[in-house]
């Protein structure tokens, strides 16, 4: 704010112009003048003319891509590749490696970057960040020039599709629509989330049926469905023992996969504590009924005059009593039992709903409005149940709140 006005002063002078001199009588002045007159004089015949043009300009409008949000011309593309929840980090590591190693034997590409957990940060402001998870990873690749993506970028859906079948895949290309995951998507919110995922195998069927709409990017939100661990926890037993349901559930990932306590940073690399329950030869865990739940808050329920008392005459010390107060209970002596049973892994919320959005990608040359367009009507013949909405999100709802902006 200091600098700009300081150096214009000093580097921007205004030259002293001669107040004698006519203005307009320069060549570009009298070429103008001319032409003006010209049209003037066959004042008819241009306004005929003019109005044919503007009629064809608008016919014409019919042949405009109708792309809210138009790629760039960008010689580089970012690959996304997700396991199902529950697989390994090195799996994604091995998977990775291949796709590299295979992309790096084409004469087309000319370099590829990989990244496993998360979407590297700070490199690109035109893009979604992916979500950091441990089976997730991705490769930016470049290649010599746009129209050599454009080509390739179908033989490369190809290859990842037929050899990583388990694996969500997709490739990208930049623009400005990074509040999306995908440029077409609707959206069914309720409360159950079984009517939803049928609500969302429907809406699929009618993408896969759409001739303009990427097969590969037909999806949903959710994650498959997995098998957890559930206990039934006993509100009365735990309240007597004085533990919570974050005790138990802290119990339960401590003994499986780890409670999370902290974390250190080696470099620049962040690395987790994790705290690990496990048997006295180091061994998993199998039999969870016996493990201990700690109090997050010390039991003083037990603690009355005749505690006070022992103290008091030596009979009991100090340890014992605080090894009283803060000793763990077996997991079930607060639960009914602990079972293995299959649930969903992922239930997003939307307002305070729950959500499901079914999504896809247009084929290369063909708008996300014209995907929309085609399929509006069976997607819109959906039976909702009472208590259930569907709504079009994606680029059509950023169009929306963008116009809605500008038109205010």
């Amino acid at each position: 704010m200091t600098q700009v006005p300081l150096f214009s002063q000093m580097l921007l002078k205004q030259e002293k112009q001669d107040r004698s001199k006519v203005l307009y009588i320069g060549w570009a002045y009298r070429k103008f003048r001319k032409v003006l007159t010209t049209l003037l004089h066959y004042k008819t015949l241009i306004l005929i003319v003019s109005v044919l043009l503007l009629a064809a300009a608008a016919f014409n409008f019919n042949n405009i891509k109708k792309t809210f949000f138009p790629d760039f011309n960008y010689n580089q593309v970012y690959i996304e590749y997700k396991l199902p929840a529950g697989a390994g980090p090195q799996m994604v590591q091995d998977d990775l490696s291949r796709i590299t190693q295979h992309l790096l034997s084409l004469d087309e590409v000319k370099q590829v970057v990989s990244s496993q957990g998360q979407t590297p940060t700070r490199y690109c402001l035109v893009r979604p960040m992916g979500e950091a998870a441990d089976n997730y990873g991705e490769l930016i690749v470049d290649f010599e020039d746009y129209e050599t993506m454009t080509r390739m970028k179908p033989v490369l859906s190809d290859y990842l599709h037929n050899n990583f079948p388990d694996a969500r895949t997709r490739i990208r290309k930049y623009n400005l629509s990074i509040k999306a995951s995908h440029t077409v998507e609707v959206e069914f919110t309720g409360a159950d989330p079984s009517v939803l995922r049928d609500l969302s195998r429907q809406a699929q069927g009618i993408f896969r049926d759409n001739p303009f709409a990427d097969p590969y990017t037909i999806e949903d939100d959710w994650e498959h469905v997995g098998q957890a661990l559930i206990a039934d926890f006993n509100q009365q037993a735990a309240t007597r023992a004085g533990v919570t349901r974050s005790d138990v559930g802290n119990a339960i990932l401590a003994a499986t996969d780890g409670l999370p306590v902290g974390e250190y940073f080696e470099g620049q690399t962040r690395v987790k504590i994790i705290m690990k329950i496990r048997n006295a030869d180091g061994s998993c865990i199998e039999d969870l009924e016996n493990i201990p739940v700690w109090r997050m808050m010390p039991d003083i329920s037990g603690v009355n005059e005749k505690t006070i008392h022992e103290m008091l005459t030596g009979v009991k010390s100090t340890d014992e009593l605080i090894k009283e107060l803060v000793s763990p209970v077996p997991l079930s002596s607060v639960t009914q039992g602990v079972d293995l049973n299959w649930e969903e892994q992922v239930v997003r919320r939307v307002n305070g709903q729950r959500a499901i959005q079914v999504q896809c990608e247009p084929v290369d040359g063909y708008s996300p409005a014209l995907v929309r367009k085609t399929m509006l009507k069976d997607i819109e013949a959906i039976h909702l149940p009472d208590g259930y909405n569907a709504v079009w999100v994606g680029e059509q709802e950023l169009q929306g709140d963008a116009l809605r902006n500008i038109f205010r």
